[in-house]
């Protein structure tokens, strides 16, 4: 795709600045080689790979719950491949093809905790109104995560709305970020646009998978950001009384006194 810049460069430039980019690239010729435990996600389309790997977060987590395991492992893969993805995308214009093919998934402690893309060359300068806009859509969120996703679906049973509700939650979370800075451009907006509306691509848009709401019970009143599916992680041992800010179980004074509670912290 562009073979003159090399991405690693221009990941690494934006690393330089703090930018959060859990990605990496195979080893090149000049490289010492790094020792990783990745697992494509074309193996855990297909397979045992992707039972193995849940069981396992499953008992990581002390649980027998193979739902709430696959949820944890769905979403920070999520979070690991859209922090990879839309930083560059939303920074510099760059549109990076993160396929199913081209993916490899980073594990620490059996969950994901980055990306290793298998062909540094597949990505595209980006400006406003480019139709490449949709191929980037489409590799990160129909071939990629959406197939993982009814993978995981068909084999735990897990909601793919809980799913996607992973993924829009972290752009949600995105979304504000860049909403705080004046600076943003238009190419910024119209991206932020078609993630919450849904254009390019055949997910749910992701403005369906969460609310923006003014908490009352805060004082002064804040808005805030409400999941519309939980995501299950007070299901394991010990969560109970651990929700996540964001949680549709949560009533107003539960989630005043949770988000009073993490700015003590």
């Amino acid at each position: 795709m562009n073979g003159i810049v090399s991405l690693e460069n221009v990941l690494d430039q934006l690393r330089s600045k703090g930018l959060h980019l859990p990605v990496v690239f195979p080893d090149g010729l000049n490289k010492e080689p790094v020792e990783l435990n990745v697992v494509s996600v074309q193996d855990l389309l297909s397979g045992d790979k992707l039972e193995d790997l849940i069981a396992r977060a499953a008992r990581r987590m002390n649980s027998g719950n193979l739902a709430a395991a696959a949820s944890l492992f769905q979403k920070r893969y999520a979070s690991a491949l859209l922090a990879s993805v839309l930083n560059p995308l939303l920074r510099e214009n760059i549109g990076i093809l993160a396929d199913s093919e081209q993916t490899e998934i980073v594990l620490e402690d059996d969950l994901p905790a980055g990306i290793r893309l298998k062909d540094p060359s597949k990505w595209v300068w980006l400006e406003s109104g480019s139709p490449l806009i949709t191929q980037v859509f489409e590799a990160v969120f129909d071939d990629n995560l959406g197939q993982l996703i009814y993978r995981i679906a068909s084999e735990f049973g897990l909601s793919p709305m809980i799913m996607w509700g992973n993924v829009g939650n972290y752009i949600g979370y995105v979304h504000e970020q860049f909403s705080k800075d004046p600076s943003q451009g238009d190419f910024t907006k119209e991206i932020f646009d078609r993630l919450l509306k849904g254009s390019g691509f055949n997910a749910p848009p992701f403005c369906s998978t969460y609310q923006t709401v003014l908490l009352e019970e805060a004082e002064p009143a804040q808005w805030v950001r409400v999941r519309s599916t939980c995501c299950l992680w007070y299901q394991f041992p010990g969560n109970q009384n651990k929700p996540c800010s964001t949680c549709p179980r949560l009533s107003g004074k539960e989630r005043t006194k949770l988000l009073a509670k993490s700015k003590k912290a």
